[in-house]
C-alpha cells in the first residue's frame, strides 16, 4: 500500500480558519426559497462541489449536503444511509453492503450498486486528478488504478442490483468511518459524462438538499429534498453567502441575519463579550474538538534526539497560564495526541505540567545547557502571540527559541524534507478514529511528508498501531490506542499544547441544533426555525 503525501483533509491547518456560519431565521425577503430558510455564511467560495475534490471543509460540507455515502456519521459511530445494512466477514476483509430501494439522485433515477462502482472507480482513475485517493487505499486494486494499471477495482464487486462486495487488501478496524467521508459520496454517471467539468458547477446528488444555483463569491441556494430517503429535512431550504471578514459575520449575527456562528473564529474580545453575556451565553454550544495543536520537534536533529531534552522543554512551559491569555474559551490540555472524545483518549491522564526546575535539571543531566534552535510557523497573529510566550519561558531556563515566521507552504516543504528544527502545527481528524491521530503523525514509515513532522520512531509504538488499526476488537482496538498515547507522551516529540474547545451559539429561534463531532455529520436534517 502507498504511503499518501497527506492523511488529512485538515493537517496543518493554521489556527483562525473561518468555518461555517448560517443565518437569517425566516429567510431573507430575496432568498427565492420561502421563509423557512436556514442563511449559512462561509468565507471563501467554495471552489468546487464535486465530492472526489473536497479537500476542505467548505467544500466537504457543500459535499455532505448534496450527496451520500453508503454509512453516515452519527452520535460517535457509523449509522446507514445508503446502504440499509451491512456484513463484515470474520477475518474483517470483506464488507457486504445492502443498499435501500428507495433512493433516488434529484434528477429521479434510482440508486443501483452500479453508482456506488462508478464513483469509487472514478475517484481513484488517474484523469479524476483526485487528492482523495487515499481514502480507498486500503480497497484491494486501489493502487493499481491511482497508477493507471487498472481499469477497474478489482476489490469492488457489484453482487446484486442493490448490493456491493467490498475486498480489503488486510483487515483496517476504522474503515466504515472512510465510508462516510465527503470523498466516498455517490454521484450519477450520466449527469457526470453530460456535464463533464460542469457537474461541479450545477451538482446532482441523493443528498436531502437540492442545488439551486451559485453566484460565485456570493451566494448558493439549496432546496429541501422533498423525497429524501431518511426524511425530509424541516426546513425549505438553504442559502449559503460567502462572507470573508469575521466582523462582518458578528455584525450579521448580532442583527439576526445569522442563525449560527462559529465562536472558535471570533477574535478573543469577541468571544469573552458574547460568551460573557446572559442572553446570548444561553445560546452556546460546546463539544471537545477533535483537534490537537502541538510544537513538533525534529528527533533527528542533534539537540533533539535525546528525549530528557524534550522532556524538558514540555516542562519547561505554562502551557496553561499562556492558554487562558490566548485561546478563545476553554480548552483542555494535552497529556498526549488523541483528543478527548475519541476512545484511546486516556481520562485522569499525568501531564507534564509547568515545572522550570525540572526542566533545568534535565537539561543538566543531557549536557543541553544552552540549547538554541528554531521554531517555523505560518504568519497568523495568533501564533506568534503563542509561541512568543513560549519563547519567554524557555529563556528562563537557558533556552533559545527563535521564532521564523514563513509562507506555509514553504515551511510545509522544509518540514518533509526534515530540514527543520521544530514546528508550530495542528492536526484535524479527518475520521473519528484514534487511529488517524497516532498512524500518520507517529508511525516511523509517514515521517516527513505523511504526516509525522517530528521524524518520531519507535518499534513498540509502530508494533501498536499496526495491530490496533487491524484489531476488530473495540474494547482491544483502543486499550492499544491508549498504550501507545501514553508511550509516545513519555517519549515527548513533541511539546504537547491543547486541543481546543468547539463553540459556537445559535439565535433564539433555531431548534434541535448540537454541535457535531465532525463536520461531515451535520446535514441540518433534524434542525427546524420556530415562527417569527
Amino acid at each position: 500500500m502507498r504511503i499518501p503525501s497527506s492523511r488529512s483533509i485538515f493537517a496543518f491547518l493554521a489556527l483562525g480558519l473561518s468555518a461555517l456560519a448560517p443565518a437569517c431565521g425566516g429567510g431573507g425577503p430575496e432568498s427565492g426559497i420561502g421563509r423557512n430558510v436556514l442563511h449559512l455564511s462561509i468565507g471563501p467560495d467554495p471552489a468546487s462541489m464535486d465530492p472526489i475534490q473536497a479537500v476542505d471543509v467548505y467544500r466537504g460540507q457543500m459535499v455532505v449536503y448534496l450527496y451520500d455515502g453508503l454509512v453516515r456519521f452519527m452520535d460517535g459511530a457509523p449509522q446507514p444511509n445508503l446502504a440499509r445494512s451491512w456484513d463484515v466477514s470474520e477475518d474483517g476483509r470483506v464488507y457486504t453492503f445492502h443498499l435501500r430501494d428507495d433512493v433516488t439522485f434529484h434528477n429521479g433515477r434510482k440508486l443501483t450498486a452500479e453508482d456506488v462502482k462508478y464513483s469509487f472507480e472514478r475517484a481513484l482513475r488517474p484523469e479524476s486528478q483526485s487528492p482523495l485517493t487515499w481514502v480507498f487505499d486500503f480497497i484491494e486494486g486501489s493502487d493499481a488504478m491511482v497508477e493507471g494499471d487498472a481499469d477497474s477495482l478489482s476489490g469492488l464487486r457489484v453482487t446484486a442490483p442493490l448490493a456491493v462486495e467490498i475486498t480489503l487488501e488486510q483487515p483496517f478496524a476504522p474503515f466504515l468511518l472512510l465510508m462516510a467521508m465527503p470523498a466516498a459520496h455517490i454521484v450519477p454517471r450520466e449527469e457526470i459524462e453530460q456535464k463533464g467539468p460542469q457537474f461541479s458547477e450545477a451538482p446532482i446528488g441523493t443528498g436531502p438538499w437540492v442545488f439551486e444555483s451559485w453566484a460565485h463569491d456570493d451566494v448558493i441556494r439549496l432546496t429541501a429534498n422533498d423525497r429524501y430517503h431518511l426524511g425530509r429535512p424541516k426546513m425549505d431550504g438553504i442559502e449559503i453567502r460567502m462572507i470573508p471578514e469575521t466582523t462582518t459575520v458578528i455584525a450579521e449575527f448580532e442583527r439576526g441575519n445569522l442563525d449560527w456562528v462559529d465562536l472558535n473564529e471570533f477574535p478573543k474580545p469577541e468571544f469573552d463579550r458574547f460568551s460573557s453575556d446572559p442572553e446570548w451565553s444561553a445560546q452556546l454550544r460546546q463539544r471537545p474538538a477533535l483537534i490537537t495543536y502541538y510544537l513538533a520537534l525534529n528527533n533527528r536533529k542533534p539537540q533533539f534526539r535525546d528525549a530528557r531534552v524534550r522532556r524538558a522543554l514540555n516542562y519547561a512551559i505554562d502551557v496553561g497560564r499562556i492558554a487562558e491569555v490566548i485561546y478563545p474559551g476553554d480548552v483542555e490540555l494535552s497529556h498526549g495526541p488523541i483528543p478527548p472524545g475519541l476512545p484511546g483518549y486516556r481520562e485522569g491522564g499525568r501531564r507534564y505540567g509547568f515545572d522550570a526546575d525540572s526542566a533545568r535539571a534535565l537539561l543538566r543531566e543531557a549536557g543541553a545547557e544552552g540549547l538554541t534552535f528554531d521554531v517555523f510557523f505560518r504568519s497568523l497573529a495568533i501564533n506568534q502571540r503563542f509561541l512568543e510566550a513560549v519563547q519567554a519561558n524557555l529563556a528562563d531556563v537557558g533556552v533559545t527559541m527563535n521564532l521564523r515566521q514563513r509562507d506555509w507552504t514553504a515551511v510545509r516543504q522544509s518540514m518533509q524534507r526534515g530540514e527543520l528544527d521544530a514546528y508550530l502545527a495542528n492536526w484535524y481528524a479527518d475520521y473519528p478514529d484514534a487511529e488517524n491521530f497516532l498512524y500518520p503523525l507517529f508511525f516511523s514509515e509517514m515521517a516527513g511528508a505523511g504526516g509525522n513532522a517530528a521524524f518520531y520512531s519507535n518499534a513498540t509504538v509502530d508494533s501498536l498501531i499496526l495491530t490496533a488499526r487491524g484489531t476488530l476488537d473495540d474494547d482491544t482496538r483502543h486499550a492499544m490506542y491508549e498504550r501507545a498515547d501514553s508511550l509516545i507522551f513519555a517519549d515527548a516529540p513533541w511539546i504537547f499544547t491543547v486541543h481546543p474547545i468547539d463553540y459556537d451559539m445559535v439565535q433564539p429561534w433555531v431548534e434541535g441544533y448540537e454541535t457535531p463531532q465532525v463536520f461531515y455529520e451535520q446535514k441540518w436534517l433534524e434542525v427546524s426555525l420556530t415562527p417569527e
